[in-house]
């Protein structure tokens, strides 16, 4: 990752977004073909047909980007339909193998310690059709869960946080709740979790 990258997130993280999109827009203008500068302006707008435009450009680059392909997903319709083109070809299937996308359904207890991260997670899984309850660490997630009677289909959860981690909070919290499915999602390799998921069940891990 390039130091000016770096250093618009660094912006963005210290909340001073209109310098974060000055270099993030200094950086595509000087890098047009590097979509983690694109993906970072998707993150910055608050308009969102700006913010489909600059999610479709990452694609265009980079048609395995897992979070750009998540978000560009759950934006309307009407927003992104002009856009696919850019994004991942799909190889065509007979028509006997296609199957809908079923919008979500069910309850997301989602833990991101980065707030902004945690913010646009939660508003794509929303847009999906999912209820989201946010918490910004493991144990403000394991306190929620001490309602019994909230329902908890799925926890999505970063793998390095301050204080417990993600696979130790959920390994806690699957004790009373062994039945919930797990997302685990980071910037690390999956093959530096591969160990701790084999021990944790209904568990997929997804690249930041």
């Amino acid at each position: 990752m390039s130091s000016t990258l770096h250093e618009a997130i660094a912006a963005a993280r210290a909340g001073d977004n209109a310098r974060a999109q000055i270099i993030a827009a200094d950086l595509v203008r000087e890098d047009p073909d590097d979509p983690n500068g694109w993906y970072l302006l998707s993150q910055l707008v608050d308009s969102d047909a700006r913010r489909a435009a600059y999610l479709g450009k990452t694609l265009a680059l980079d048609p395995d980007h897992a979070r750009a392909r998540i978000e560009f997903d759950a934006l309307p319709p009407a927003l992104v339909n002009d856009l696919r083109p850019a994004a991942a070809p799909v190889p065509a299937q007979p028509a006997s193998a296609r199957k809908s996308v079923p919008a979500g359904d069910g309850v997301v207890l989602l833990v991101e310690d980065e707030a902004p991260v945690r913010a646009f997670a939660s508003r794509a899984l929303r847009l999906r059709g999912y209820t989201v309850i946010e918490a910004e660490n493991a144990e403000e997630a394991l306190h929620t869960l001490e309602d019994d009677s909230l329902n908890v289909d799925v926890f999505v959860t970063d793998v390095i946080m301050p204080g417990l981690d993600g696979p130790t909070w959920v390994k806690e919290a699957l004790k009373t709740r062994p039945n919930t499915r797990v997302v685990f999602v980071s910037g690390y390799s999956e093959e530096s979790l591969t160990e701790t998921r084999e021990r944790i069940p209904n568990s997929v891990f997804l690249p930041k």
